[in-house]
């Protein structure tokens, strides 16, 4: 089995919210990867390069420590 973290952000307009999540319910039903998932809200305003420090309008004191504690969780 597989640990799969998707990480999501509502006001990323590089990614489609759609088909991150139609993906992860096709994972999901074929039941190979233990799954779980960060959906940061719109108003956060949490960019599409979210976790690199030299980003100009990185939020890593807010990103980082979602991401430990969900990577910690699986």
């Amino acid at each position: 089995m597989q640990d799969v973290v998707l990480v999501n952000s509502r006001s990323d307009k590089s990614v489609s919210d759609y088909l991150a999540w139609r993906l992860m319910s096709l994972w999901r039903t074929e039941e190979l990867f233990k799954i779980a998932a960060v959906d940061f809200p719109k108003a956060m305003k949490i960019d599409h390069d979210m976790i690199d420090p030299t980003q100009k309008f990185q939020q890593t004191e807010i990103v980082y420590p979602v991401l430990i504690s969900v990577m910690n969780a699986l």
